[in-house]
């Protein structure tokens, strides 16, 4: 910013682009106005900047009618001597970095201007997009044999390509490894418990043949049980959150900490828990006294 004393050094992105770019990927103007078409073959030096942008590098100033100076350009293909901009808006902010980072600071400049490289063409439909691929490139083409159109996707395929791929990988692999863990703990508290069963049945025995209902049999079972699967879900709570803080890193619009999600997690434990032990407990019930008592 031309006449604003700083020591770090400001950065931010810029995008060439055209009058119609803000109305077709929907920024919002908050204050000014957006180019002409005059200022867009005119290769006036204009700028829109986002919200972030303002709020960052003029903080309560009025951005409007400021100098910005984009110095990257200097050293671009097509090198512009004095990139000095006019600000002539601010449009709301969009995410133009990772997904899992903040708004970056940006500014937008005629693409008359400083248009090289690659050109990128939005189109907002009405109807299906992909109905539009085939016209589209034939138009192109029509217009200009040398320029053959690429990677001509949707928004939503070039964020789930870009964007959405690699964490949904991750997703699915945490899943099959989660699956898997939890049909170990249900065999492991099968197997736990069946074995228990099987060594008390001569005490099973004893408390029926005294009195004890089934009722009683089944609950003594699921009660020990529950204490066991209690302890184990405590212990792994705590490993949880110590985890979640090395997690928390690798995630982004939700919390390390999410009280509903671990508390669903502790109920589900529970529950299997439960119903793992609940046919070794019946079977428990199915213990004859007499035999028990002819053989103590």
């Amino acid at each position: 910013m031309p006449g604003v004393t700083h020591v770090e050094r400001w950065k931010g992105s810029f995008v060439p682009c055209s009058r119609q770019y803000f109305q077709t990927i929907g920024l919002r103007l908050l204050t000014g106005r957006l180019p002409t078409a005059d200022e867009d073959n005119g290769k006036r030096k204009v700028a829109v900047i986002n919200r972030s942008m303002a709020r960052k590098y003029f903080g309560q100033q009025d951005p409007l009618g400021k100098p910005l100076m984009i110095s990257a350009l200097k050293n671009a293909p097509a090198p512009i001597a004095n990139p000095r901009f006019e600000v002539i808006g601010v449009v709301s902010d969009m995410k133009n970095q990772e997904m899992r980072e903040g708004v970056a600071p940006q500014a937008f400049i005629p693409y008359s201007v400083a248009g090289y490289g690659q050109d990128v063409i939005f189109m907002h439909t009405v109807g299906d997009p992909t109905a539009l691929n085939r016209s589209l490139t034939t138009e192109i083409l029509r217009l200009d044999r040398s320029v053959i159109p690429q990677q001509t996707m949707t928004m939503d395929d070039f964020l789930d390509i870009g964007q959405y791929a690699r964490p949904r990988f991750g997703l699915v692999l945490f899943s099959v490894f989660a699956a898997v863990g939890l049909v170990l703990v249900i065999i492991g508290v099968y197997s736990v418990v069946s074995w228990t069963v099987t060594q008390q049945q001569h005490e099973i025995g004893i408390r029926m043949a005294l009195g004890a209902s089934a009722e009683d049999v089944r609950a003594l079972v699921l009660t020990s049980t529950l204490r066991f699967v209690l302890a184990g879900v405590a212990a792994g709570t705590v490993r949880a959150w110590v985890v979640g803080r090395v997690l928390a890193s690798q995630l982004w619009g939700v919390s390390g900490y999410d009280p509903v999600t671990l508390g669903g997690v502790i109920a589900v434990l529970i529950a299997v828990g439960l119903a793992a032990a609940y046919v070794p407990s019946v079977r428990a019930t199915r213990v004859d006294p007499a035999v028990c008592l002819r053989w103590e």
